[in-house]
């Protein structure tokens, strides 16, 4: 099933319910209202992302062990490069069509509600995370321009601050 499809079988609340359980419960009540508000935009415009092309592509949910709790990862998985890539920089618009592939443990809910989550870490919104992954492409550019000379001579008390 698509990730698409799962937004269109089930109900804001209770995504949200599952995040609030997995995510939010220690934090006050202002800001589960406020976050609320922020998914549910993220939720809507994810429904509303035109029809993209069929891809082989995945977003991909697996339970990683620790010591401390269980941790759900989610990831894109790209078919042609045979990769794994986070998904939190990603453009909603080339996720919303893939399929997604979690364990059978997972009910469809829980696998939304992951999945917002993670598409979510830098923004509620396609264009928020444009803006931040343009962000981060321009200060990676900035390090492969540094000169390692300067780095050498850096001194992190002749920072501003």
């Amino acid at each position: 099933m698509t990730l698409r499809e799962l937004l269109y079988r089930k109900s804001y609340k209770n995504i949200f319910n599952i995040i609030y359980k997995t995510f939010l419960k220690d934090r006050t009540q202002d800001e589960i209202v406020e976050l609320s508000i922020k998914f549910e935009k993220a939720f809507r415009e994810l429904k509303s992302i035109e029809q993209q092309n069929k891809t082989k592509n995945l977003v991909v949910l697996n339970e990683v062990e620790s010591k401390e709790e269980q941790i759900i990862d989610v990831c894109f998985y790209d078919d042609k490069q045979d990769e794994h890539y986070a998904l939190d920089f990603m453009d909603w618009g080339e996720i919303i069509d893939c399929e997604v592939v979690a364990p059978k443990k997972f009910n469809q809910t829980t696998i939304v509600a992951h999945v917002l989550w993670e598409i979510t870490f830098w923004g509620y919104s396609r264009e928020k995370i444009t803006e931040e992954r343009k962000d981060l492409n321009k200060a990676v550019e900035e390090v492969k321009e540094l000169d390692l000379e300067d780095l050498e001579n850096f001194n992190i008390e002749d920072l501003d601050g």
